[in-house]
């Protein structure tokens, strides 16, 4: 059997890429349940943001529920990291990612894809418009006795 070695410390080491987006959710442990941002999602877990991330501790077990544009999902989901720094809160890894999951994670992805394409759109026309305003605002003015080559030779003869 062929053994390959660890990866280097700091390399990437997860099985799905993950997506930036924000998503408010809601997170259940026990009996409580609290508001979060939902601010990185995969098809193997996510990164919530939370208020007070001492709310939940490394291990437990938590119901994730996202509901966004008519998809609705209450998934199980294990904590596997919590920071208390910037950002606050915890990485989850789903127990039994199931098609509802994979639905979600597509369609908040190519929804906040279509933001981000509508937003460069706007920033692009906005930039258009006010480099042109500027052209306008500003005539191009020549200084006296600098005209044309033509104009000199005419001014000697």
């Amino acid at each position: 059997m062929t053994r390959f070695p660890p990866p280097p410390p700091g390399a990437e080491r997860r099985a799905h890429p993950r997506y930036p987006v924000v998503v408010a959710v809601q997170v259940a442990h026990d009996d409580a349940v609290a508001l979060a941002s939902l601010v990185d999602l995969s098809h193997g877990g996510a990164f919530l943001e939370l208020a007070d991330p001492s709310a939940v501790e490394l291990g437990v077990r938590v119901r994730v529920h996202i509901a966004v544009d008519g998809l609705d999902v209450n998934e199980e989901a294990k904590v596997v990291r919590v920071t208390r720094g910037s950002p606050a809160g915890c990485a989850v890894a789903w127990t039994a990612p199931g098609p509802a999951v994979a639905a979600v994670v597509e369609h908040v992805v190519e929804h906040t894809a279509r933001l981000a394409d509508e937003l460069a759109v706007r920033l692009a026309d906005r930039v258009i418009e006010q480099a042109a305003q500027t052209a306008v605002a500003r005539p191009v003015v020549r200084a006296k006795g600098h005209g044309t080559g033509r104009q000199r030779r005419a001014r000697r003869h």
